[in-house]
C-alpha cells in the first residue's frame, strides 16, 4: 500500500478541522480520529507515524491559516450569539441549529437552504446576518401579509424595515409616487413581493433595478427567498424569474426557505435558485408526530340545493348558509371554542360559510381571508387573528402560508389540496406550541386531467396533475397516513404505525358531509 502524498494528507487534515469546527472536539480527540480515518490508507505502524507526524504539523500550532479560519469562525458564531439574546432574548441552547449555523454560512459568504417544518424559525434566519454584519437584507416574500407582520415585529427590535408590493409600480414595471431608491436606503431590512420587483413577463422593474444599484453602492449582507415552495409550483413569470436572482447580485449570499420540499424539490432549489457549488442545505423532516391527521370523504351534489333561490340568471345562483349546516356542526362538534383553521378555495363561498357559523354556532367568533382582500385588509385581520379577536377563521389558501399563531388545535381543507407541499403547510399551522392538534382533510372525488390549469405548459401541466393524484392517493389511501405522506417527501417511519392518524386509531365514521357547488351550474371550485 502506498504512501499518502503530503497533498492528500493536508485533505485529510483540513477535512477534521472541519470538523472540529462543528463538533468543537478537543485536540486529543480530533488526533484519534484521524489516526483512525488514516489507518485506512495504511496499516503499517512506521508509515501510520510518519503520517500522524505529517497531519499534526498540518493541524498544530504551526498552521497559522488554519488557526485564523477556526478564529474568525468562533468570532462570527460569538456574534451571531450575541445577536440572538439581544434582539430574541434566546441563550445558545434555545437557538435550533439551523438558526446559527445557516447565519454563520452567510456571514461566511455561502448560499443557505433551509427546509424547516412549519415554526421552525426560519424567519429568525433573515435578520441575524444584517445585525451581526449591520449591512442591508433584502427578503423576498410571495405572501404579502407575511411582510407587514415581520415589519411590525422588526420595528419592536429596534430595525427599520421597507415593505414593497405591487402597488409601488404600474403595469410596466414603473415607479409609482414614491421613491423606492430613497425609501430602502434608510432601512435595515427590504420585504418585497416577487410582482414587485419583475413583471408580468418577468422582467426587471424599477424596484429592483434601485436595490440592484444600492447593492453595487453598499453590498447586502443577504438575499432571502421565504415560501421557497411557491416558486416551483407558481407558474407566474414573476416567479419564475426568481431563479435570475443569483446572476443579478453574484456577490450576495442567497437563503431559500421553505416548509416543504421532497428531494426532487430539494435538489431543484439548489440547482436552479441557489449557487450548487457553495451551498449548504439544513434539513429537517416534515413529520408532525403531535398532529392527529384525518381524511374524511365529503359528497359533492350537483345542481342548486334546496336552499338556493333561484333568479333569471342560473349562474348567479348561489349557496346559502343552509347548504353549509354539515360542516359547521362537524367544525364546532370537534373544535368548539378553541382556535381553529377552515382552508377553502372558493373566495366568493367564505364570506357564506363564515356568515353560516354565526348562525348555527354563533358562539365561534369567525373571520374571513382571501387572496382577493388588498394588501391593507389582510393586515387588519392578521392582526385581530393574532390579538385572540376571534377563534375560528374561514379562509383560502393564501392564508396557508407562514401564518403564525401557536395556540391553533384544529385545521381543516375542504376539497383537494393543489399538493402534499400545500396540505403540510396548512397542517402545520396547527400545534406550533408542539402541543396536540388535529388536521383534517375533507376530500371530493375529483378527476385531475379534468381541471382546468390555464396557462400552464404542457410539462408543467403535467407536473400539477401529478401533484393533485399524489393527494388523492394519500386522501384514500387504507395505510397510515403519515408512513405515505413521509414516502411522498422520500422519508420512512420508524415502525409500521403512527398511533396518531384516522386510519392507525381507527377511528369511526361519521355522519356523511355533502356540499354543494358555490354556484348552480359551476364545476366544484374546490
Amino acid at each position: 500500500m502506498q504512501m499518502l502524498s503530503a497533498g492528500r494528507v493536508r485533505l485529510i487534515a483540513a477535512f477534521h478541522r472541519h470538523f472540529r469546527r462543528i463538533l468543537r472536539c478537543p485536540e486529543a480527540a480530533l488526533a484519534d480520529r484521524t489516526v483512525r480515518a488514516c489507518s485506512f490508507y495504511s496499516t503499517n505502524p512506521v508509515k501510520m507515524t510518519a503520517i500522524v507526524d505529517t497531519i499534526k504539523s498540518v493541524i498544530g500550532m504551526g498552521d497559522k491559516a488554519a488557526s485564523k479560519d477556526l478564529t474568525e469562525e468562533e468570532n462570527l458564531e460569538g456574534k451571531v450569539l450575541q445577536a440572538a439574546k439581544d434582539k430574541y432574548g434566546l441563550d445558545e441552547d434555545k437557538l435550533k441549529p439551523h438558526q446559527k449555523g445557516s447565519c454563520i454560512d452567510i456571514l461566511s459568504g455561502k448560499d443557505v437552504s433551509i427546509i424547516q417544518p412549519p415554526g421552525g424559525g426560519k424567519s429568525m434566519c433573515f435578520v441575524l446576518p444584517t445585525l451581526v454584519s449591520s449591512r442591508r437584507a433584502l427578503v423576498v416574500e410571495p405572501v404579502p401579509p407575511l411582510m407587514f407582520d415581520q415589519k411590525d415585529s422588526l420595528e419592536e427590535k429596534g430595525l427599520h424595515v421597507a415593505v414593497i408590493d405591487n402597488t409601488y409600480t404600474d403595469a410596466e414595471g414603473k415607479n409609482k409616487d414614491v421613491d423606492v431608491a430613497a425609501l430602502i436606503k434608510k432601512v435595515d431590512i427590504t420585504y418585497c413581493t416577487p410582482d414587485s420587483i419583475f413583471d408580468e413577463k418577468g422582467n426587471r422593474t424599477k424596484v429592483l433595478d434601485a436595490l440592484i444599484a444600492l447593492n453595487e453602492a453598499e453590498k447586502f449582507a443577504l438575499i432571502a427567498l421565504d415560501e421557497a415552495h411557491l416558486c416551483w409550483h407558481g407558474m407566474r413569470p414573476q416567479f419564475k424569474a426568481l431563479t435570475t436572482l443569483k446572476d443579478l447580485f453574484p456577490n450576495v449570499p442567497l437563503m431559500a426557505a421553505t416548509g416543504t420540499a421532497t428531494k426532487k424539490n430539494r435538489e431543484r432549489l439548489l440547482k436552479e435558485f441557489l449557487r450548487a457549488d457553495r451551498s449548504v442545505e439544513y434539513w429537517s423532516s416534515v413529520d408532525s408526530p403531535h398532529i392527529q391527521t384525518r381524511c374524511r370523504y365529503v359528497e359533492v351534489q350537483s345542481g342548486a340545493s334546496k336552499h338556493k333561490k333561484l333568479t333569471d340568471h342560473p349562474e348567479e345562483t348561489k349557496t346559502t348558509p343552509e347548504d353549509w349546516k354539515g360542516l359547521v356542526k362537524l367544525v364546532a362538534e370537534e373544535a368548539g371554542n378553541e382556535s381553529a383553521l377552515l382552508f377553502y378555495d372558493n373566495q366568493e363561498a367564505v364570506d357564506v360559510i363564515a356568515e353560516a357559523f354565526r348562525k348555527y354556532a354563533s358562539k365561534i367568533k369567525v373571520l374571513t381571508y382571501t387572496g382577493e382582500y388588498d394588501t391593507k385588509k389582510q393586515a387588519e385581520i392578521l392582526k385581530k387573528w393574532q390579538d385572540n379577536e376571534a377563534s375560528l377563521i374561514v379562509a383560502t389558501s393564501a392564508f396557508g402560508h407562514g401564518v403564525s399563531r401557536n395556540d391553533v388545535r384544529h385545521v381543516y381543507h375542504l376539497g383537494v389540496p393543489q399538493s402534499l407541499e400545500e396540505w403540510v403547510q396548512e397542517a402545520g399551522r396547527a400545534g406550533r406550541d408542539n402541543k396536540p392538534a388535529t388536521a383534517t382533510l375533507l376530500w371530493h372525488d375529483l378527476t385531475p386531467e379534468g381541471m382546468a390549469f390555464e396557462g400552464l405548459s404542457k410539462e408543467d401541466r403535467e407536473e400539477a396533475i401529478s401533484r393533485v393524484k399524489a393527494v388523492l392517493s394519500y386522501s384514500t389511501s387504507r395505510e397510515c397516513r403519515r408512513g405515505v405522506l413521509l414516502k411522498y417527501f422520500g422519508e420512512e417511519m420508524e415502525k409500521n404505525t403512527c398511533d396518531n392518524c384516522d386510519i392507525c386509531l381507527k377511528l369511526p365514521a361519521h355522519e356523511k358531509i355533502v356540499i354543494h357547488p358555490h354556484k348552480a351550474d359551476a364545476k366544484l371550485d374546490l
